[in-house]
């Protein structure tokens, strides 16, 4: 199958957008409850593992530079033990897929449009994601350049209108306590290693990365580094603004601080500002439900059929009809933060499963052994 020309600063925009896109309307709470204050210090720890992670999709990329995951999984692990390891990336991805999917649901039902029903805000997301995917990467790639300028803007109001703003307030970041971070361990530990999983979408566009090779550590690792100030100002703003424990208390800490930073001008619509936030949460949310939905059709299509020329459409929509009944499952913010902790976990094997098979191909290769 002749693969769409895709650059490396594209596969890194995509990634980072990716990457911030996934996580951080949950991510914040979540990280709260396991490290309180503390909390804003995870995603600067989170960034080892991801440029280890980063390496061992390069590697993997070089050992097997025309194939995806789907493709070099069975060579690499044997054709049983790679299926496996597949359907355990699709599950990774379509977990991810019906979280963003309903995350927002719950977020758009509880602001400004209640009446909808959570069915319809699922349906549209994932009838969304079916139509990116079937018409393959480039598309996907060209809809995330499409939301460039609002992803633009998004950053600078993070980043830079709120500190231009002058209610942060960054000593309540402090003291930062060690016992924070080990209130809950083994659950920190995971969230930090998969963290910054953006870089997966190289297991899945590899082979269309022109160059082949080392562009492909530099659109992982620049992608994912791009998205660490984003992350660090979701978890320590929301503190910087309320204070601690009171940030802890909002439902969605990101979207929080960033309504209370709206311009202080007289007679402001703070209603339509919320409703247009809203509407920018949700462009900025679907380039994470469809990526991950994107990268689950491909790799499930490849382990069907290795061979195949194009990603198959009956897969496709049975894959869309199941992220569209999610709302069934995730019925309320609880039991979405409840799945988020077993989907973190997924990742986390998953992170460890890729980076040892990066370290195993590279053995093999080196012994003339393996690789191609």
């Amino acid at each position: 199958m002749q693969e769409p020309y895709l650059s490396w600063p594209e596969a890194a925009w995509l990634i980072m957008q990716y990457t911030i896109c996934a996580n951080y309307l949950f991510v914040p709470q979540m990280l709260y409850l396991m490290a309180g204050r503390s909390s804003w210090i995870v995603p600067l720890i989170a960034v080892v593992p991801a440029v280890v992670g980063s390496w061992a999709v390069y590697r993997l990329h070089k050992l097997y530079p025309a194939d995806r995951l789907g493709q070099f999984l069975p060579q690499i692990a044997g054709r049983a033990l790679g299926v496996v390891m597949g359907l355990l990336y699709c599950l990774f991805w379509m977990g991810g897929a019906a979280i963003n999917t309903m995350l927002f649901a719950h977020y758009v039902s509880a602001t400004v449009l209640g009446f909808t029903p959570l069915a319809v805000h699922a349906l549209v997301n994932a009838a969304l994601a079916v139509m990116v995917t079937l018409y393959g990467l480039k598309t996907l790639v060209r809809f995330t350049d499409a939301l460039l300028f609002p992803i633009g803007l998004f950053l600078v109001f993070v980043w830079i209108g709120a500190i231009l703003n002058g209610r942060l307030d960054f000593s309540y970041l402090r003291p930062v306590r060690i016992s924070e971070l080990f209130k809950e361990p083994l659950n920190l530990v995971m969230a930090a290693i998969s963290l910054y999983h953006g870089y997966f979408v190289i297991l899945v566009a590899g082979p269309a990365l022109n160059p082949p090779g080392r562009s492909a550590f530099a659109a992982a690792s620049i992608g994912t580094l791009l998205a660490v100030p984003a992350f660090v100002s979701f978890v320590s703003y929301p503190v910087a603004l309320f204070g601690w424990p009171m940030a802890a208390d909002f439902t969605y800490p990101a979207g929080s601080f960033m309504e209370m930073l709206a311009p202080e001008v007289p007679n402001f619509p703070i209603r339509r500002f919320d409703f247009i936030l809203t509407m920018f949460f949700r462009f900025i949310m679907v380039i994470a439900s469809v990526t991950y939905f994107y990268s689950a059709a491909q790799t499930l299509s490849d382990l069907a059929s290795p061979d195949a020329e194009r990603i198959h459409p009956a897969l496709t929509l049975a894959m869309g009809a199941v992220v569209a009944m999610s709302y069934l499952l995730l019925t309320d913010l609880h039991s979405v933060l409840v799945f988020a902790r077993v989907w973190l976990a997924i990742g986390t094997v998953l992170t460890l499963a890729t980076i040892t098979l990066a370290i195993w191909g590279a053995l093999a290769a080196a012994r003339g052994g393996g690789g191609r």
